[in-house]
């Protein structure tokens, strides 16, 4: 589907309860919604969108840029 996934960092008790996928612009929330459609389609039932602001203008950010994190019940 085109998306570049970088490695997976295991953030121990920062875990959310429920899973995120977080992004950093207001303008991709629906590219988000999609993307979360997509992840629930392989069964990962609580996982929702989750806007994440003071980032759009980081240059720790980058156009596009989403994070999956994986809940505690994971």
């Amino acid at each position: 589907m085109g998306y570049i996934m970088p490695g997976i960092e295991n953030v121990g008790k920062k875990a959310p309860k429920n899973s995120q996928l977080r992004y950093f612009r207001k303008s991709e929330n629906s590219e988000a919604d999609e993307i979360v459609r997509i992840i629930k389609g392989f069964g990962i039932d609580d996982m929702e969108a989750r806007y994440i602001p003071g980032y759009a203008d980081s240059s720790n950010s980058n156009i596009r840029q989403y994070e999956i994190w994986f809940g505690i019940k994971f």
